[in-house]
């Protein structure tokens, strides 16, 4: 089994990753709920967030496998930092690279891999999102796309470790919303085309679900963006609890957020919206002892055929619209030809 090849910038490389201050440090639910989401978004075994060291490669996130680290001589991604494109290996058995590495003939049983380089802001790759199955398997080019923006929340989220005392510098690296911690619009609209374009690839479903917050109330008005905020607070905590792990939630406005759904049809999204708005009652913030209501106006899209990212998003805005003027609490769905 020859072993990856050392960078000859490896000792800048390692120089960039410790600074970060990353290494072995506890498990975060920001960086498990990427790796979950992308374990299920392409259905394999195993999700990493993999850092290669001086010796090691060490996972910061390790959904489906149970260790924290491997010998880096052993490592996938030892392999793929050399790279600037993901390292795809459809089949390790017959590579002839990985075919007795220990990985491949013992447990995992590793066959196919996909990692894409974690690449610091000074252009140092200190790792990938990877992920792992023991069956052979092809990624596809719009597969390969999605990986990419995946690994890219990954690398913004060890930037933040860094960036955190500094407003202006973490605004750049942000994927979130400060205040729900959905995706914000930005991050949103890069994982809404990536989503697009893997969907028209594998012919799937996709649902996409544009929500508008009403009449909140003269008091939460009287309070301003204060009582916006919290509003978004609760209502995204209430969509987190009956959504899956591989859906995609954002604050796209103040009052108006998007939930993407893969894999799913405009039917089966109706059923997640209804129980968004049933918990929606239940979920209701208060601000010195007063609650504040609202009421949820949701319109409901399926990708169409040929339909582009643009007309999907506003398929499913417009549906919005049409839900608020029909009454309080509705959602209007529209079905794929």
């Amino acid at each position: 089994m020859p072993p990856a090849s050392i960078p000859k910038n490896d000792a800048q490389r390692l120089e960039t990753l410790y600074r970060y201050n990353i290494l072995d440090t506890d498990a975060e639910e920001v960086f498990d709920r990427i790796t979950l989401m992308a374990r299920s978004l392409f259905d394999t075994k195993i999700a990493l967030i993999s850092l290669v060291d001086r010796d090691r490669q060490w996972f910061k996130s390790h959904i489906g496998l149970d260790v924290k680290e491997t010998p880096r001589d052993q490592a996938f991604c030892g392999h793929a930092i050399l790279q600037n494109e993901p390292l795809i290996v459809e089949d390790a058995s017959t590579d002839q690279r990985f075919s007795d590495n220990p990985l491949v003939i013992t447990e995992p049983f590793i066959r196919f891999y996909a990692g894409a380089q974690l690449v610091s802001k000074d252009g140092h790759t200190l790792g990938t999102l990877c992920l792992i199955d023991d069956k052979p398997r092809q990624l596809r080019e719009n597969d390969n796309r999605l990986l990419k923006e995946l690994a890219k929340l990954a690398m913004n989220e060890i930037e933040l470790k860094i960036f955190q005392l500094h407003d202006e510098k973490r605004e750049k690296y942000q994927n979130r919303d400060e205040f729900s911690n959905a995706y914000n619009q930005k991050t949103f609209k890069r994982l809404l085309e990536a989503e697009c374009s893997r969907t028209r690839t594998h012919l799937a479903k996709l649902s996409l679900a544009v929500i508008n917050l009403d009449c909140l109330g003269p008091f939460a008005e009287s309070r301003g963006e204060c009582a916006v905020n919290q509003v978004a607070i609760s209502f995204s905590n209430c969509c987190k609890s009956v959504t899956r792990r591989h859906d995609l939630f954002a604050r796209l406005g103040p009052k108006k957020f998007a939930l993407l759904m893969p894999k799913t049809s405009s039917e089966s999204a109706e059923v997640v919206v209804r129980r968004i708005m049933s918990r929606a009652n239940i979920f209701r913030p208060q601000i010195n002892g007063a609650e504040i209501s609202y009421d949820v106006s949701i319109g409901i899209a399926q990708l169409s055929d040929k339909q582009s990212t643009a007309a999907f998003f506003k398929e499913a805005d417009k549906n919005c619209v049409a839900a608020a003027q029909n009454g309080v609490n509705e959602y209007v769905a529209s079905y794929a030809a």
